[in-house]
């Protein structure tokens, strides 16, 4: 069981590199100055990032697996916002939108395949 208190230590990472991530995307329509440009299509950012914060506020507390398949669900929306969303005419708003979800879906796919339990692993028999 020494091996859980270990890997736990590194699961926080992650969570907080998405904390961050969710944080940017709130924040980025204002600090790359593209909110006036596709205009309420911006709330997707604020809505979005929060909702990623959030989550990765309470993954930080709970460690659930539930909540990473909600934050690779959350980034992929983010990648394909530009097109679904139709602010993929302004570059910057794009790429910030791609790039960001694609890096919260990745680290939450990584902690999934890390510290989810494996099927396949035998239990000793006693």
């Amino acid at each position: 069981m020494v091996r859980n208190v270990k890997l736990t230590n590194v699961k926080r990472w992650q969570d907080r590199a998405i904390l961050a991530l969710g944080a940017w995307l709130v924040a980025s329509p204002l600090v790359l100055g593209f909110w006036s440009a596709i205009g309420e299509r911006s709330l997707d950012f604020y809505l979005i990032g929060a909702a990623i914060a959030l989550l990765a506020f309470y993954e930080l507390r709970r460690r659930s697996m539930w909540g990473e398949w909600l934050l690779v669900v959350l980034g992929a929306w983010m990648v394909g916002s530009p097109w679904l969303v139709a602010f993929a005419s302004d570059r910057i708003a794009a790429v910030d939108s791609v790039a960001a979800g694609a890096l919260v879906a990745l680290l939450s796919i990584w902690v999934i395949l890390r510290y989810s339990p494996n099927p396949y692993e035998r239990t000793p028999k006693r």
